[in-house]
């Protein structure tokens, strides 16, 4: 009973650890959030939660084992890189322009293009398939399961992709709320700043998936 109650915890705290370093879906749901746009903030987690909750079942299920290729995952990596440099285009264009910055908003509310944001910005990293991987060695290692069994395996998963859900989403609850606090230049000054972190990453992929493909 206090194994289970302990594998609930640490499977939940694992998915909000997670999902707290920065990235390019953090990004989108707090873009997002502070221009209002709550529901599609939301959506935009929605679409990556279930990425990852895909890639959880590939990790542990063993399903397609052909993407734990480093081959594949470089080929994934240098797509994404280019999807990134086009999202790091089109934030430019909507922080240099409050003409274009008020555009987006509208583009932004849409639910649709944010649940293919949050889904594409989530498929182009299947290296959580290796996270998932490493949260079934720390259960191990602290002695709160011995085999991982298939039951198992899905209330990890169902978990994990809880915690991600409930950080993400205080996030984006808490940045709708600050929004009517935060002036219109300040976002706008957000909105190039995070096509900055965009664009570096993209060029992070870049090179990484070279490295992989010619080495």
């Amino acid at each position: 009973m206090i194994k289970s109650l302990l594998f609930a915890i640490v499977a939940y705290v694992l998915g909000i650890l997670s999902a707290i370093p920065v990235g390019a879906v953090q990004i989108e749901v707090a873009r997002r959030a502070v221009q209002g746009h709550l529901k599609s903030a939301m959506v935009v987690i929605l679409g990556a939660v279930l990425v990852d909750v895909f890639y959880g079942f590939v990790a542990l299920f063993g399903i397609l084992p052909v993407l734990k290729s480093e081959e594949v995952m470089a080929v994934f990596w240098l797509f994404g890189s280019f999807f990134l440099v086009y999202l790091a285009f089109l934030l430019f264009n909507q922080g240099l322009s409050e003409h274009h910055f008020n555009k987006g908003k509208r583009k932004l509310k849409k639910k649709r293009l944010s649940f293919l944001t949050g889904f594409s910005l989530s498929l182009i990293n299947p290296m959580m398939i290796f996270w998932w991987l490493l949260g079934e060695r720390i259960f191990v290692e602290l002695s709160l399961v011995e085999k991982f069994t298939p039951e198992r395996s899905i209330e990890f998963i169902v978990l994990a992709a809880s915690g991600m859900f409930t950080y993400a989403g205080s996030l984006a609850v808490g940045l709708y709320w600050l929004k009517r606090f935060i002036p219109e230049k300040v976002i706008m000054k957000f909105t190039l700043g995070s096509a900055v972190v965009v664009l570096l990453f993209a060029v992070y992929l870049f090179v990484k998936s070279l490295i992989t493909l010619l080495l």
